[in-house]
């Protein structure tokens, strides 16, 4: 190392006043000393342990080079060196950002004997600074974000609106529009639903992630038929290149069902159990089905694959709550640890079903909760109603003119495409109490919305029809105003019923005593939704029927009917009668045409031979029943 010139040793003596790192080398590259704070920033325990030693000794190459590379310049120009370095720092893996400044030190003889530098670490301002960075750049992705949103938005409203009115005159035609011709519509529709529904997740998803991809989990509300559509269509696009059949079936009592869970976390949920599903298929041909029905207060989700299946012990340990790794790629389990969490979080049940070689069917069941206020699950109206409607789409207004065809003799319809006109109409109609209004949210090129119209014309009997209807402040301004809110991809589902039905029963088409009149069937549940809904069903396939919501006033009634009517009865009322129990009765007085409607499979083995029991669901079978 040769004779430390005498600034070196002077430099020495002071070192430690300084209050910086500081260190000193000579023109060869050699450390030749530093004060404690050095050491510090080193990481060494001692002077010892870098004096005498060159850089390239003690730092990785790529930053030796640089500092040698810094260390010529300051020796050759004799000017003051700054340079900004990172280096690893080994006890924590990460990286630390100094600011480097080395300047020339002379010799008595006023030559360059080498450098003196200090090394001061920047990292927190370098870390702040890069926050702010990532910060505003983070705030420009989502304003793009946002505006490329509001396209997005366009084009999912440009394809649900005519995508709801083929739905409504495909579900309201059934007997003018041929089986082969129906099933090939539905299924169109659909696909496209399916295109917007994956297009809008795809952005959400992405401004989730740009946001921190995160979200405080509050339980909420959930219609549990969206959220399953949206799923849907979100997995048919993830699986599109494997051959799996998605299919799904809906009991018309679920499709304005709520329960109170964590949206994110339940929709989750599913998800991992249709993923076991696919993966349970091999990437051979295989099938997917979803499954939604009402039972004793609770709503039911059945996912079935066809699938390997699992062992009885496995399922036996998914049961027990005991961790389970097979049946999964790689050895991570099957996503039963989030599911089963997700169901103790929110009330769940959990059943398994499965058989090795034939499949795997897993049920959820959760209670269900009052359907928010502002949800509309039927149309009210009453004999004389003018019902107006509003939408910027012309197929819109044709679909709500066949949904409302048959009511034809007991109300109006009247259409707008201008918000300004339909309020200067509400207005000036002498009697506003007899209007119903259903309203599109979005009106293309207009000042105003369907809010704006409701809020215009003080209308209280007013159906705001959106997709957008999971939005927390159009929810609030529906609900202030006393409107409600009908999600566009159930418009086709929804049901209408005309004031005049008392609350226990319709029997407009009451069958005289001597037979004249006699209606086809007789429906007696006490869910108003699936008995009008069933009740469309038949008059759509020009049966007559009458509709009880209480087992006392049809059996007040019974006399009417003749011996071979049909009767469908539910399985259970509000839990303190059986459809078993009175069909026994009905058994005993010579009915014999006994039909039991149940939201779960039964066995014929389970009911008497005089009964013939059917799910809800099952309206194929249903149609045969009735047209026997």
């Amino acid at each position: 190392m040769g004779e430390i010139p005498k600034v070196f040793k002077d430099l020495e003596k002071v070192s430690e006043l300084i209050p910086v790192p500081l260190y000193w080398i000579n023109k060869d590259g050699v450390y030749l000393g530093g004060n404690k704070l050095c050491l510090v920033e080193t990481g060494a325990k001692s002077p010892s342990e870098f004096i005498g030693k060159r850089w390239d000794e003690v730092h990785k190459k790529e930053i030796a080079d640089k500092i040698i590379e810094n260390i010529k310049l300051v020796m050759n120009t004799g000017k003051v060196v700054r340079s900004e370095e990172v280096i690893n720092d080994l006890s924590t893996g990460k990286q630390r950002y100094y600011m480097a400044i080395r300047l020339p030190v002379y010799d008595e003889n006023n030559v360059i004997a080498g450098i003196v530098a200090t090394s001061i670490e920047i990292s927190d301002t370098k870390e702040a600074e890069s926050l702010r960075l990532e910060t505003e750049l983070q705030k420009t992705k989502l304003d793009e974000q946002e505006q490329f949103r509001k396209v997005v938005d366009q084009v999912v409203h440009d394809i649900r609106s005519p995508l709801a009115s083929l739905l409504m005159v495909v579900k309201s035609s059934e007997k003018d529009i041929p089986e082969i011709t129906r099933v090939a519509l539905r299924e169109a529709a659909i696909s496209i639903g399916d295109i917007a529904n994956q297009l809008l997740s795809k952005y959400e998803n992405e401004a989730l992630e740009l946001s921190g991809g995160s979200r405080v989990e509050e339980p909420q509300p959930i219609m549990v038929v969206l959220t399953i559509l949206q799923l849907l269509s979100e997995k048919k696009h993830q699986y599109k290149e494997l051959p799996i059949n998605f299919s799904y079936s809906f009991s018309p009592e679920s499709n304005f069902a709520f329960i109170q869970a964590a949206p994110i976390a339940f929709k989750r949920m599913l998800s991992n159990i249709i993923n076991n599903a696919v993966e349970a298929i091999e990437g051979k041909s295989g099938m997917v089905s979803l499954q939604l029905f009402m039972e004793n207060k609770s709503i039911k989700v059945v996912i079935q694959d066809d699938g390997k299946g699992m062992a009885q012990e496995v399922v036996d340990k998914i049961m027990g709550g005991v961790a389970v790794t097979s049946n999964k790629k790689d050895g991570h389990g099957i996503g039963f640890v989030q599911i089963r969490e997700t169901l103790e979080r929110n009330y769940g049940q959990l059943a398994v079903d499965s058989k090795v070689g034939k499949g795997t069917k897993i049920t959820l069941a959760f209670p269900i909760v009052a359907t928010p206020a502002w949800i509309a699950k039927e149309i009210k109206l009453n004999k004389g109603d003018t019902v107006i409607i509003l939408d910027d789409d012309s197929s819109i207004h044709s679909a709500w003119k066949t949904h409302f065809k048959k009511y034809n003799k007991d109300i109006a319809l009247k259409h707008f495409v201008l918000g300004e006109d339909a309020i200067s109409f509400i207005n000036n109609f002498s009697q506003k109490e007899k209007i119903f209004l259903l309203t599109d949210f979005e009106l293309l090129k207009q000042e105003l919305n369907g809010l704006h119209v409701i809020e215009r014309t003080g209308i209280k009997r007013a159906v705001l029809v959106t997709s957008h209807y999971s939005n927390s402040i159009i929810r609030n301004i529906v609900i202030k105003s006393g409107a409600k809110i009908l999600p566009k991809s159930l418009a086709s589902e929804i049901p209408v019923e005309i004031a005049g039905d008392n609350d226990n029963v319709d029997i407009s088409n009451k069958p005289t005593v001597d037979g004249l009149g006699k209606v086809d069937a007789v429906l007696v549940d006490d869910d108003r939704m699936f008995i009008n809904s069933l009740a469309m069903f038949f008059e759509s396939n020009n049966k007559r029927v009458n509709k009880y919501y209480n087992t006392k006033k049809f059996l007040e009634n019974l006399h009417f009917y003749a011996k071979d009517v049909k009767i469908f009865m539910d399985n259970n009322f509000n839990g303190c009668v059986d459809g078993i129990g009175i069909a026994k009765k009905l058994h005993g007085m010579g009915y014999t045409k006994l039909y039991l409607l149940s939201g779960t499979r039964i066995s014929v083995n389970e009911v008497p031979d005089y009964l013939t029991p059917v799910l809800k669901t099952d309206l194929d079978k249903i149609l045969i029943l009735i047209n026997e």
